[in-house]
C-alpha cells in the first residue's frame, strides 16, 4: 500500500514497517541534501586559484595573476568571477603602461 492509495471494497490490515526519518524517502532526502551541501572538487580548486590570483594582484604582480587565472577551466563554476578579476587586472596593467608623450614638434 502506498500513500494516496484508495480502497473502496473492504477494510485493510496494514503493517507499518518504517515511519518518519526511517523511511526510504527520508534516506533519499538526506542523500540529496548532503550532495547539495558538498562542494565539488573543481569548485574548491578554483576558490584556491582565485585567492592566489587576488593575492598576486594585490601585490602588484599582475602578469603572474593573469597566468594563474588562465588555469580556471571553461566549465568551472567560478569562471564568471575569474573573468571579472582578469578584466580588472588587465585594465590596471594597461593603466600602468606609460603612454608616449608626443609633442607637436616631435610628430613632424
Amino acid at each position: 500500500m502506498l500513500a494516496g492509495s484508495l480502497n473502496r471494497a473492504s477494510p485493510l490490515l496494514v503493517r507499518v514497517t518504517a515511519a518518519g526519518e526511517h523511511t526510504a524517502l527520508a534516506a533519499l532526502s538526506r542523500l540529496v541534501a548532503r550532495a547539495a551541501d558538498a562542494r565539488p572538487r573543481i569548485a574548491r580548486l578554483s576558490d584556491r586559484t582565485l585567492a592566489q590570483a587576488r593575492a598576486l594582484h594585490a601585490q602588484g604582480r599582475h602578469a603572474e595573476a593573469l597566468r594563474v587565472l588562465e588555469a580556471v577551466d571553461v566549465a568551472d563554476p567560478q569562471r564568471p568571477v575569474a573573468d571579472a578579476l582578469r578584466s580588472e587586472i588587465q585594465r590596471m596593467v594597461l593603466a600602468e603602461i606609460p603612454t608616449p608623450n608626443v609633442t607637436a614638434e616631435a610628430a613632424r
